[in-house]
């Protein structure tokens, strides 16, 4: 009953996990049981703790040292639940998966740094009002994970398996590694892709998608006649599947440009229908977020300017869906693009990876419903 309780408690005050954890301990409970951790819950009164003082006793965000700030986190992260560890000023794992966890829950990019802003974010939700303990268990909204990948065994084609439609795929340091040998320039033909319009460059090579998996290439994409002649890209995907409304997290590197990237989530037993999100160094717009039917593909958003990631460091690009269509990209916690697209009402199967002359590094893929 006690575990019940606390889980009860965590719940109410939105820890995602909690409400999953209480449901499956109170299926080991009699309804009296039960009845009785609940009258627990709501009886239940926290104690008065030094370190929930006046806002204005808190040492300023602003003039903490780096080890200093990090104890701070731990201090808030603990006094919400999400077990960050000793209060030592020490990033280890523990603390890193804490930080995430939480911001996962408020709805941040889940980098895992320890930062002046999500210090001022945790002391923002301590001084919010606790809810209290539900009456009754109650469902909740709390994501399901159906992939989660970080390489770490060092074998992408087991737990889960990953098929290689064309091209090459490693593992290194770095997680799933693909080149591509840059693209040769060849003499256009006509009429070529206009350099304003890249997002015909994506379209252009999604056309190999559906081609490959038997379905018909995209009426709306332009005639193809490139400048550039690019060696066989290399295509991967694996299935997961998931329900209409989502959110993808990736965590990738790019090393080099020119190149095209595709990440998207697919409909049907292998990549064909379904949405891409097409990255294109240095050029404008950086990103676009295309939809494939069997009826053709159409860029649905792009987003302002260039999107330049080869910088040799690692960047997080979060894509969520809600059951209304709406549809938000962000790399490194700021937004690139929205939109919102209803044509695709069904749940998708899986997820792929194209790569079209580059240099890239997939260090985590998690996708969740």
């Amino acid at each position: 009953m006690e575990a019940h309780k606390w889980y009860n408690l965590a719940a109410a005050r939105g820890h995602r996990h909690a409400a999953a954890a209480r449901d499956a301990v109170a299926a080991r409970m009699t309804t009296q049981q039960i009845s009785e951790a609940q009258q627990t819950a709501r009886a239940w009164q926290p104690r008065a703790t030094p370190s929930r003082i006046a806002p204005d006793s808190l040492p300023p965000v602003e003039s903490l040292s780096g080890q200093q700030l990090v104890a701070e986190i731990q201090r808030e992260l603990n006094r919400l639940g999400y077990e960050a560890g000793p209060v030592d000023g020490l990033m280890g794992t523990r603390s890193r998966n804490a930080i995430r966890d939480y911001q996962g829950t408020v709805g941040l990019a889940q980098d895992g740094q320890p930062t002046t802003a999500l210090l001022a974010r945790l002391r923002q939700t301590g001084q919010e009002p606790a809810a209290t303990a539900p009456s009754e268990p109650e469902p909740t909204p709390a994501r399901r994970v159906v992939l989660d990948d970080a390489f770490g065994d060092g074998d992408f084609r087991r737990n889960p398996p990953w098929t290689v439609l064309s091209g090459r795929f490693d593992i290194d340091d770095g997680g799933l590694r693909s080149i591509v040998e840059k693209p040769q320039v060849v003499t256009p033909a006509s009429p070529t892709l206009r350099p304003e319009r890249p997002e015909e460059i994506g379209l252009a090579m999604l056309q190999l998608i559906l081609e490959q998996a038997g379905g018909r290439a995209p009426e709306a994409a332009p005639p193809v006649a490139a400048e550039v002649e690019f060696e066989e890209a290399a295509r991967i995907f694996v299935h997961a599947p998931v329900d209409n409304a989502f959110r993808l997290e990736l965590e990738l590197a790019s090393y080099q440009r020119p190149g095209s990237l595709e990440a998207g989530l697919f409909q049907g037993n292998q990549p064909g229908g379904g949405y891409r999100l097409v990255y294109n160094p240095g050029s404008r717009p950086g990103l676009s977020l295309v939809r494939l039917t069997a009826d053709g593909g159409e860029v649905i958003a792009s987003s302002e300017g260039t999107l330049d990631l080869e910088d040799g460091r690692f960047h997080t690009l979060s894509w969520t869906r809600d059951e209304s269509g709406n549809m938000q990209v962000g790399v490194d916690g700021r937004r690139v693009l929205q939109a919102q697209d209803r044509r695709l009402r069904q749940g998708f199967q899986g997820f792929t990876l194209v790569n079209h002359g580059g240099d890239y590094n997939l260090r985590r893929v998690r996708l969740e419903h």
